[in-house]
């Protein structure tokens, strides 16, 4: 994933700044004191829980901010990797984005973009097979209803609930379900085991973890961590002699700028110090 806007809010000198971040190399620029090193501090409060402590907060909202506040948000646009790490969830592929909201007591809240829902055919192949069965058995039986009393009671209640999106549907689809398991095999009402098949199918769905949650959970372990150069890490002369640097521990701030620009320095340094010693050993270029 990569990240494409963070917004701060009343952190150190910041009111409120948005930050556009979309690319393969972002540079912040600006004087001396303009901020530049709190926006990189801000976001490495994203890599944990961490509280924001009264010391870092802008001195002008420092009084009005209260714990559930956002002090820091982050979005993150996903690549190929993370869908594939969605696979296994209900539609996960579809999700392209990941927020991050970090609150100012160090509660991160997460979310996606498009949110995931439970598959809802289960019950919609419910209810209208119920419907269906019901209105048929109004029309040509009253002596049925009346034999299997329970039976029908129950149904109609569990389809009130279904047309009616409530909660209670699933403890009258349980309700349901005993009924007709209860039932002599020679005595049972026609169409009970399909009814079965599409109460297990309806209660299966409704007991699915929700995919948001999921996705939530697995891309919240995928978020790249943010890193701050000290100044030995990111020094850098104007030029350097391959030949003296040591081979197996070459400066770190090098090291850094060769694997931001995805270029491999140990095959540079193995290839200077053959250049090098080519010449001693009697060798030639050709």
């Amino acid at each position: 994933m990569d990240l494409n806007w963070v917004k701060v809010t009343g952190y150190k000198r910041f009111n409120k700044v948005t930050l556009n971040t979309f690319g393969k190399t972002i540079a912040i620029t600006g004087p001396n004191e303009a901020g530049k090193s709190s926006i990189l501090q801000a976001l490495t409060y994203l890599n944990s829980d961490r509280k924001f402590l009264p010391s870092v907060l802008n001195r002008s909202m420092q009084s009005t901010l209260n714990d559930e506040d956002i002090i820091i948000e982050a979005a993150f646009l996903l690549d190929d990797t993370d869908r594939e790490a969605l696979a296994e969830i209900y539609e996960g592929t579809k999700v392209k984005w990941f927020y991050i909201k970090k609150q100012l007591d160090g509660k991160r809240i997460y979310g996606i973009s498009p949110a995931l829902e439970r598959p809802v055919n289960g019950k919609s192949k419910l209810e209208g097979f119920l419907k269906d069965f019901l209105e048929n058995q109004d029309s040509n039986s009253s002596d049925l209803q009346t034999e299997f009393e329970p039976f029908f009671r129950q149904a109609y209640m569990l389809l009130e609930s279904l047309e009616a999106f409530e909660k209670s549907s699933i403890s009258h689809s349980v309700s349901l379900r005993s009924i007709i398991d209860g039932q002599d095999a020679s005595q049972k009402i026609s169409d009970s085991e399909k009814i079965l098949e599409l109460i297990d199918d309806f209660i299966a769905q409704s007991r699915m973890p929700d995919p948001s949650l999921s996705a939530e959970e697995i891309l919240s372990a995928r978020i790249p961590k943010f890193l701050i150069f000290d100044d030995h890490n990111r020094t850098l002369p104007s030029s350097y002699d391959l030949s003296t640097l040591p081979k197996s521990r070459p400066p770190v701030s090098l090291r850094n700028l060769f694997t931001l620009s995805n270029l491999d320095l140990d095959l540079l340094l193995r290839a200077a110090n053959i250049r090098a010693i080519a010449p001693k050993l009697g060798c030639h270029r050709v």
